[in-house]
């Protein structure tokens, strides 16, 4: 979802290259509903730390302005509904007990300061690599290490990642970013689009796994259509390899036209050489979700990447993409999938303490990630969005099964008798274990942090409540009617130990606006060896 970032006046544009600078031939559309988006441009930058460096000193003298917000582009995923169907998850919300986790890291990330953004929400993401987390939140992301939380390096300006790049790449740094890590590869992918007409997606890929090298850099063009709230999806697979996109699709910026699954050519990209992505638009569709790769086991040569969304009533919509990049006429979309949960609600507006101004739980979308994993004897991919239960917000949650013909294997919902629960992210660790951070707030308390968990052992359709209460408890409320919230947060999983998950999202040190803090923290389930 788009957001405004402060004026900057005075930026230079200097040349960096560290490759030679490519062009390529315009988009093209074949067979109807199948666009082929050339690379407008690639390179191969010269290390990240070199780049910032060069970055700060062009501009050290920089005048911002203001403190921005565009209301979320309008489509269907954005239209509140009243909680007009009874929710099909009856009892209560928690399992006995706490949840048989031990809390590791829980440090400071970046804030609207220092950040230097005044804009809002923050969109905040982040990912655990081979050493390090990264961690993106609109207009600058920053290096910590994984293991103490230490500031490697940062904050950063995110178009920094494209200093010497040139383009809009380069001169652009609008927000809605996503900071991955490729754990099969051991790369990062890193990846933020252009606001304005021509519209693009800037994508570098990280040539090692030290996100502060060098990157495999490139610019695809969307020239009049916005893709708006773009997600990535990791897809590791021989026979259907790529790095999947979901995007929603605004014509000329304004025109709602629905969702567009894109993949982009990951070993190409990997490699740093040329590069095509190939998207299909669903219309009139919102909220896709691309899924995303857990764990050491490849999925089944050839699967289908999935996208999902859900109905906002009883279902969950999937649909498979099967890309060919050497021949884009083998390239195909399915039609969706509906597979039948228990029924929701979407939940409304979260309120916070002493103020009016209600927060968004953003219940049209699933929350990032779909993730995915094999364990060998079967495969799951789970995924979470907000609803309403007795008129308060919890975080809805499924594990699905067989992707090739997805089912139903459990769900549940996370809530509480005076909180409200929104804005969650999900995933599984390699011993079948379930977390799903959120935010938390009400009327009578400031919006926090809080994580709950599931062991493999616990009964199907429920969760445990994590022991310390919040992970962090909020000292402030987001006032002056600005209702965005997060957009979406991140949980992840660290590839070397396959256990420790990190989560990170926002909250308020101190009541007032464009004045918002994130937390890293980092736990793991005791069984997880």
């Amino acid at each position: 979802m788009t957001n405004v970032v402060r004026l900057r006046n005075g930026a230079a544009i200097c040349a960096l290259l560290a490759a030679a600078f490519m062009a390529a031939p315009a988009s093209a559309n074949i067979d109807g509903n199948l666009k082929i988006i050339n690379a407008a441009h690639h390179d191969t930058s010269l290390p990240l730390r070199d780049m910032i460096r060069e970055y700060n000193k062009q501009h050290a003298h920089d005048i911002h302005v203001g403190h921005h917000e565009i209301p979320l582009l309008p489509g269907p995923a954005t239209k509140h509904l009243p909680a007009t169907v009874a929710d099909g998850i009856k009892g209560p919300g928690f399992l006995p007990g706490k949840v048989a986790t031990t809390d590791l890291l829980n440090f400071d990330g970046l804030n609207d300061t220092n950040s230097d953004c005044s804009c809002a929400p923050p969109d905040t993401n982040g990912a655990v690599g081979a050493t390090q987390y990264v961690q993106w939140v609109n207009s600058a992301f920053a290096i910590y290490n994984k293991t103490t939380g230490a500031l490697i390096s940062g904050p950063t300006a995110g178009n920094a990642l494209w200093q010497g790049f040139a383009g809009r790449c380069q001169s652009n740094n609008n927000g809605d970013p996503i900071a991955q890590y490729d754990k099969v590869a051991g790369r990062w992918v890193m990846q933020q689009p252009v606001f304005s007409n021509p519209y693009k997606m800037c994508v570098a890929v990280s040539t090692t796994s030290d996100a502060t090298g060098s990157y495999n850099r490139y610019e695809f063009d969307f020239a009049n259509v916005f893709p708006d709230y773009p997600k990535l999806g990791v897809w590791p697979v021989y026979g259907n390899n790529a790095y999947f996109l979901s995007v929603r699709d605004f014509l000329n910026g304004q025109q709602f036209q629905g969702s567009q699954p894109c993949a982009m050519d990951r070993a190409a990209m990997l490699a740093g050489s040329a590069a095509t992505m190939q998207c299909k638009l669903i219309s009139g569709q919102d909220g896709v979700l691309p899924q995303d790769f857990d764990g050491t086991t490849l999925p089944p040569a050839g699967a289908d990447e999935l996208f999902a969304n859900h109905t906002g009533t009883n279902k969950i919509q999937f649909w498979r993409m099967h890309v060919d990049f050497a021949n884009p006429n083998n390239t195909t979309l399915s039609s969706a999938t509906g597979v039948t949960v228990p029924s929701f609600s979407q939940a409304g507006n979260v309120p916070q303490k002493g103020t009016t101004t209600r927060l968004d739980a953003l219940a049209g979308f699933t929350m990032y990630r779909l993730a995915y994993r094999n364990f060998g004897d079967h495969e799951s991919i789970v995924a979470t969005h907000s609803v309403s239960v007795n008129g308060r917000a919890a975080v809805r949650w499924y594990e699905f099964r067989t992707p090739s013909s997805p089912t139903l294997f459990q769900s549940g919902n996370v809530k509480n008798k005076t909180l409200h629960y929104w804005a969650g992210s999900i995933a599984m660790d390699k011993a079948g274990n379930m977390a799903v951070g959120y935010s938390t707030s009400s009327a009578n308390d400031f919006p926090g942090i809080n994580y709950s968990g599931r062991a493999l052992s616990d009964n199907p359709g429920k969760m445990k409540k994590h022991a310390g209460g919040n992970t962090t408890n909020g000292t402030g409320s987001q006032t002056d009617g600005l209702t965005r919230w997060g957009d979406y947060s991140a949980m992840s999983v660290d590839p070397t130990d396959d256990c420790t998950m990190y989560y990170t999202t926002e909250y308020l040190k101190t009541t007032g606006s464009f004045n918002w803090s994130t937390k890293v923290n980092s736990f793991k389930f005791n069984n997880c060896t």
